[in-house]
């Protein structure tokens, strides 16, 4: 929801006559002055470039995109829900590989860390303690 609402604000901006102060400051550069040594700290104009890179939009295009709003707007949607459709199936797998190590963890370990009182299967000896210090509370 941040994300979109970023874009469609930057898409706005984009619109804006080159005389509006909002235009100004966001595609104006310093003259002169310091950065931070290392890594510089982020501004507005690079989270911007990586969240149009999520939605698959081009950064290059950004100006010339945005021009058209019915068509911005379009494919802020478009690419919102297609960030959306990846984070849920990137999280579903991620999920899927850590429940299927614990899993085969357990049984190559001839099931050595599963709680006698509910036969959950922990991940490690750890982690079994720690549950069964929790479900003793519980139960």
């Amino acid at each position: 929801m941040l994300i979109q609402a970023q874009l469609r604000w930057s898409g706005h901006v984009a619109r804006m006559p080159d005389h509006r102060i909002p235009k100004m400051v966001f595609f104006g550069q310093l003259a002169d002055g310091q950065h931070h040594q290392g890594a510089p700290l982020k501004r507005y104009k690079d989270s911007l470039k990586s969240h149009l890179k999520l939605c698959g939009l081009k950064p290059k295009t950004f100006t010339s995109s945005s021009q058209n709003r019915s068509s911005w707007r379009h494919d802020c949607k478009k690419g919102i829900i297609e960030f959306k459709e990846a984070r849920i199936a990137a999280q579903v797998e991620k999920r899927y590989h850590r429940k299927q190590a614990v899993h085969t963890t357990a049984t190559s370990t001839n099931q050595q860390n599963v709680c006698y009182r509910c036969s959950r299967i922990c991940g490690s000896q750890i982690g079994l303690y720690s549950h069964q210090r929790r479900c003793i509370t519980h139960t």
